[in-house]
């Protein structure tokens, strides 16, 4: 009892920690678990977890911006450099894909509100969906040629038929699709901010 400090006082050599301290002390000097003072967040904290998901969120819509405007702006303004075009294009079309693909995998396991997901997912199915469609609209052309001749898909030349299904997905479908999904995925996003984000476990 004779050792005890007199009431209010703290020892010097725990002047810096928080189990020694009052209750005010300790709700104003102990940073969060993980945290240094007047330094960024930590990777896990709430402010950085959107970080690389909207990274590629946006990297998708601008890629397939870029892919507009090869589309309709090059090909255009440039109809002669034919071989321009498909060059540019190819590489355009992949980074489209791969950055499709990835945003799937990150909506789906992002700890988020299912309506900010949703459209998440939706923009990658959506960059995955135009290539795809694209391939299998050739395949299946050149299959119904090749198994039943060239008037399988009706009159062959400039006006003749084509597969319809996978050429009205290609071009009118996903690429209508990703554009209100990004928007949708934007704005949501530019509301809301952290209030996209659920609670920690």
């Amino acid at each position: 009892m004779s050792a005890s400090n007199p009431p209010g006082d703290v020892p010097a050599h725990d002047s810096g920690s928080d189990e020694h301290v009052d209750g005010a002390g300790r709700s104003a000097g102990v940073q969060p678990p993980g945290t240094l003072p007047g330094g960024p967040p930590p990777p896990g904290s709430r402010g950085a977890r959107l970080t690389p998901l909207l990274t590629v969120f946006w990297a998708t819509a601008l890629v397939f911006a870029l892919l507009l405007v090869l589309f309709f702006v090059i090909q255009n303004v440039i109809p002669d450099n034919r071989n321009f075009f498909e060059l540019a294009i190819l590489p355009v079309v992949g980074l489209l894909t791969l950055l499709g693909i990835v945003l799937i995998f990150m909506a789906a396991r992002a700890r988020v509100t299912r309506a900010f997901r949703t459209w998440l997912i939706l923009t990658g199915v959506s960059a995955v969906g135009i290539p795809l469609s694209a391939i299998l609209h050739n395949l299946l052309y050149a299959l119904g040629i090749h198994f039943f001749g060239r008037e399988f898909w009706g009159e062959p030349g400039p006006g003749g038929g084509d597969e319809p299904v996978f050429f009205f997905l290609a071009l009118i479908v996903f690429p209508l699709l990703l554009i209100i999904s990004a928007i949708a995925g934007s704005t949501i996003y530019a509301r809301r901010r952290d209030g996209v984000l659920l609670p920690d476990a």
